[in-house]
């Protein structure tokens, strides 16, 4: 599991005022719930600015280094981030909300779906289609993965890789269904494609055909249905 760290020093709750003296600062306000009383800190805003657009969304821990005020020297909190606000225009980042996580009691996340190597069935013209990007997980924070890794190389068109098909690491449980789809192949095979082709080429050039024998047995009646002029 990669370790993400973060700075963090304590902040006086002093409403909107106060987040946008942080602010002016390079810091940006955040909020620790959990275990404890919410506590109000800040932490760098390019350190911040950063993780977050690393993290893209996903559940990873955060290791917050407190540092100041009435915390200990060296204590260290394991969270996750729960919202982030950025502005409208930008996306600059505006405030944190994080989760503190107990070590020893399990924690209910979703973990990045990432498909390893290139379907059989995307080779032969299919489309892979990602029904989950995350997977809901149960575990100790202490095992909670990066993401999940599923090869989907031998995946047909037509055929759909399933939770009960995944390998999850030791100690993480999935919370969904065995039977829920994560990933499918759907389309057709190319040569399928080159026939279907061909057959619809063969029915134009059929009625092509047909088309100019009505009009070459028109041309002939017409003579017949002519009467000698008196």
């Amino acid at each position: 599991m990669t370790e993400f760290v973060l700075e963090a020093a304590p902040r006086e709750p002093r409403g909107k005022g106060g987040a946008r003296q942080v602010r002016r600062e390079g810091n940006v306000p955040a909020v620790i719930y959990g275990v404890t009383d919410p506590r109000s800190v800040q932490v760098s805003e390019p350190e911040a600015s950063r993780l977050v657009h690393h993290l893209h969304g996903t559940s990873q821990l955060v290791t917050l280094r407190l540092t100041g005020g009435k915390s200990k020297k060296g204590e260290e909190v394991q969270v996750l981030i729960k919202e982030v606000q950025t502005t409208p225009v930008g996306g600059r980042l505006l405030h944190i909300d994080f989760n503190e996580i107990a070590s020893d009691h399990k924690v209910r996340v979703g973990v990045e779906v990432r498909p390893q190597g290139t379907p059989e069935g995307v080779i032969l013209g299919g489309t892979m289609q990602i029904v989950m990007h995350e997977i809901p997980v149960e575990c100790l924070p202490k095992d909670l993965p990066d993401g999940i890794d599923v090869d989907v190389s031998a995946l047909l068109i037509g055929k759909s890789l399933h939770i009960g098909d995944v390998h999850f690491p030791p100690g993480v449980s999935p919370l969904a269904e065995d039977d829920a789809a994560v990933i499918v192949i759907s389309g057709r095979m190319k040569e399928e494609e080159e026939e279907v082709a061909a057959e619809e080429v063969e029915g134009e050039e059929g009625l092509e055909g047909e088309e100019g024998v009505a009009a070459e047995e028109g041309d002939e009646a017409a003579p017949d249905q002519e009467e000698p002029a008196e």
